[in-house]
């Protein structure tokens, strides 16, 4: 086509006069954007050949991309008119809405004004009949595909460009006159359009627009496509199931089933556009089973995760519960390391040696020291029962006060297999609550193990204290003033110090 507006009629192929490399099949040879200046009867134009559309959108999108980054720095002044050239028997409907797609991807329909659409190996296509023919045909085929190219259609001029063969009159034209006939049309078409323009020129910067809002549609359409294909997925893996599920999740996966899933409207010649509305309507359709399935997939995750709490609750249950019987365990064995004593080796808190000094008028009664010491130790002996008494009262105070007798910890079970998000929450609560009570009991019989370490347990300290000491001055009334000051520092029981 370059050749041709360049004046170069004659070529023949592999012709070494050519300016832009040509081909005589259906696939463009133009693999980059070049300018060049052609010129016919005093009329000047700049042509920017650039790479044709494909079959496969993955490369046209490329294609598009180049024109996109390149035609704005050769035309930097904006396009007067752009020629897009399609063979006459290339017209399947995929191919049209990759067509449609690939236009719109780089013309808005403000410059819908500057195109035209070159029926190219229309050698064919012999009267004038045969063109409107050929124009309403394709008009057709592109409607079915894409019925918002209605505008674009009926907006541009069409041209036929014919290879070999042509007509002048009733006339035969030789190629080059054919080539000819085109290019003179071609021009005084050009020249009309700027005319009828008023010499307004569809900006390159709009075709750079036009590229980023294609490529947005096309990010939308991708980003519907992916969450389409997720969502139809997790429907799938929902309502086919062969596992039986919980009872809150298995009334929600008989309610998506019966909501069922509205299908995507689909064809091989969707152009980008109606990708984008299919996607939207499809997404709206569906909206409610969507709601539904994102609830499921929810209480399906939460379930999950409970299952993995319990797991960790229930193996914290198990260590804690070790913890608290090691704690009791040694609890157990300081208790039982507190012995009671011999009551009649207690006489030596008492200070025999000075009572003298205390009581000067006992040597009036004939008592003396020796006597003194085996009345008070007679005393003693004759009240071991008490001594043990209190020993006894020690061990069953402390065990009281350990409250180990009313510990009756046992890990909570979960009694259902296949539990439900508020059974899961319920039993949670019950493994938490044991554990925060086990491991408190222990804490509070770890710190009274320890206390054995410093308290032995002395008269002064007993409860029984008045009976005990009542029972031993009875014995020695006449030493009864002397013996309460001193019974008070008597040991009861002792304990090991660890």
């Amino acid at each position: 086509m370059v050749n041709v507006l360049h004046g170069l009629f004659d070529l023949m192929p592999n012709d070494n006069r050519e300016v832009a490399k040509s081909s005589n099949s259906m696939d463009s040879v133009t693999t980059e954007c070049k300018g060049y200046d052609c010129s016919i009867d005093g009329v000047n134009l700049h042509v920017v050949d650039t790479p044709g559309f494909e079959d496969d959108e993955a490369k046209n999108n490329e294609v598009a991309t180049l024109i996109a980054e390149k035609v704005p720095t050769l035309l930097k002044d904006g396009i007067d008119a752009f020629f897009f050239l399609y063979p006459v028997d290339r017209a399947c409907k995929s191919q049209l809405a990759n067509v449609f797609n690939f236009m719109t991807s780089l013309i808005t329909k403000e410059g819908f004004k500057q195109g035209f659409i070159v029926f190219t190996k229309a050698d064919s296509v012999v009267t004038e009949e045969d063109e409107q023919k050929k124009i309403e045909e394709l008009k057709g085929k592109f409607m079915a595909v894409a019925p918002q190219a209605k505008e674009f259609l009926d907006t541009v001029k069409y041209l036929f460009y014919r290879h070999w063969v042509a007509f002048g009159g009733s006339r035969p034209m030789s190629h080059a006159e054919a080539r000819k006939a085109f290019a003179v049309k071609a021009y005084s078409e050009i020249v009309k359009k700027c005319v009828e323009n008023n010499g307004k020129t569809f900006s390159t910067d709009a075709m750079i627009k036009a590229k980023a809002a294609y490529e947005r549609m096309n990010q939308e359409i991708e980003t519907y496509r992916q969450a389409r294909e997720k969502f139809v997925l997790d429907f799938q893996k929902i309502t086919t199931r062969s596992t039986t599920l919980p009872e809150d999740l298995n009334s929600m996966m008989l309610e998506i089933k019966e909501i069922g899933l509205k299908e995507l409207n689909t064809t091989d010649s969707t152009t980008r556009e109606d990708l984008l509305n299919n996607e939207k309507k499809f997404a709206t359709e569906n909206e409610n089973l969507k709601k539904q399935i994102d609830k499921y997939l929810i209480l399906e995750t939460e379930i999950d995760n409970f299952a993995k709490n319990i797991t960790s609750l229930k193996e914290e249950s198990t260590n804690l519960l070790n913890s608290y019987n090691e704690a009791k365990d040694k609890f157990m064995t300081m208790l039982n390391s507190c012995q009671g004593v011999d009551a009649k080796y207690q006489y030596d808190v008492f200070d025999v040696q000075n009572i003298n000094k205390d009581f000067n008028w006992i040597p009036l009664f004939g008592l003396h020291r020796r006597d003194i010491e085996d009345s008070i130790r007679s005393s003693l002996g004759d009240n071991q029962h008490l001594f043990d008494k209190a020993f006894k009262d020690y061990r069953e105070a402390k065990m009281n006060e350990s409250g180990i007798n009313n510990d009756k910890f046992s890990v909570p079970v979960l009694d259902v297999s296949l539990p439900t998000l508020n059974q899961y929450t319920s039993y949670s609560q019950k493994l938490t609550k044991f554990n925060q009570s086990v491991k408190r009991r222990t804490g509070e019989l770890l710190a009274k193990t320890s206390n054995f370490k410093y308290f032995d347990l002395y008269v002064r300290d007993y409860s029984q204290k008045d009976s005990l000491k009542e029972a031993i001055i009875r014995q020695n009334s006449i030493l009864t003033p002397y013996l309460m000051r001193q019974m008070d520092s008597m040991c009861l029981v002792r304990c090991l110090k660890a």
